[in-house]
């Protein structure tokens, strides 16, 4: 089954990276289903916005930090 297309002004993925920390932390404690859902969510945004744009560049730091948080956990 393929992913639905996400919404480019969705407010999910607006609220992760505007509140970048408070996701993190979130991150850190979650699930494994969590975590994978948030990937799918972030990645999907990552696909629908400018990726030069401020929205694309907050988006692959956020990312970035979940990929750093999976490698010092040992995932």
């Amino acid at each position: 089954m393929n992913a639905p297309r996400l919404d480019p002004t969705g407010q999910l993925w607006r609220a992760m990276t505007a509140n970048s920390e408070e996701t993190l932390d979130k991150y850190r404690t979650s699930s494994s289903a969590t975590r994978k859902e948030t990937r799918r969510i972030l990645d999907g945004a990552l696909v629908e916005v400018e990726p030069r744009s401020l929205e694309g560049q907050a988006l692959a730091y956020l990312v970035g930090r979940l990929d750093q948080i999976n490698i010092d956990e040992g995932g």
